[in-house]
């Protein structure tokens, strides 16, 4: 069974608001697709261990039937409180990286070098390298193999400046910013729209309104590089 590393963020902001952390709807998508396609999905976070999970805003998603299906199981909500470190994982193993958002993600996946490394050697062998939303952060400072930003001329989405609203001089940098700033070429729609970006093996998604759609880009490359043999 090929692996698939869902990464997950350890910090909790801070925000104006309230401590922060991983959004769920965007890791409850692509987790059960992937069981369900035959994959096992690990959570892996920056530091390993406890992961930071918002749930500042859980009563408004319930109503996705995937988050509720998370959210009530204990099993699975534990799983958030046991990941993996980018050390602790063999990236041989794994056929994609998905950088899963919440308003933690802009406070440690890019200065997490160990997590970068390892999501570059995935890419690297062939595999898929992904992000939603804020989880796009992790996108940011992968290098290819000549050395130059992955990003870079490449079509990709994330939250936007617009979307980030009142909560701008809270974070450390805006991603739309940061990605153009890389080269990128940010694509973007109305606020709270799905939109999905798929350039070759780099998917991302807006924000969690994408979170279907992602998903099954995500599962369509997933499938796509099984039949290619990688």
């Amino acid at each position: 069974m090929k692996k698939v590393a869902l990464i997950v963020t350890n910090a909790t902001g801070p925000l104006p608001s309230g401590p922060t952390g991983l959004f769920l709807p965007e890791l409850a998508h692509p987790y059960f697709a992937l069981v369900e396609g035959g994959y096992e999905p690990v959570l892996v976070s920056p530091l390993g261990g406890r992961a930071a999970n918002d749930l500042r805003h859980i009563d408004q998603v319930l109503d996705d039937e995937l988050v509720a299906r998370f959210y009530e199981d204990a099993e699975l909500m534990a799983l958030i409180d046991d990941t993996k470190a980018p050390t602790e994982v063999d990236s041989s193993e794994y056929a994609a990286v998905v950088y899963i958002g919440g308003h933690g993600a802009p406070f440690d996946y890019r200065s997490s070098k160990t997590l970068n490394a390892f999501a570059e050697r995935i890419y690297a062998q062939g595999g898929i390298v992904a992000g939603i939303c804020h989880g796009v952060c992790g996108l940011i400072d992968l290098e290819n193999d000549a050395g130059q930003p992955l990003v870079a001329g490449r079509r990709v989405t994330g939250f936007s400046n617009e979307e980030e609203g009142g909560l701008r001089d809270a974070m450390p940098y805006l991603l739309e910013d940061a990605l153009v700033a890389q080269g990128a070429v940010f694509s973007r729609v109305q606020p709270w729209a799905s939109n999905v970006e798929v350039d070759g093996r780099l998917i991302s998604g807006q924000q969690h309104r994408s979170a279907a759609e992602f998903t099954r880009a995500v599962m369509t490359a997933l499938s796509e590089g099984a039949r290619k043999g990688h």
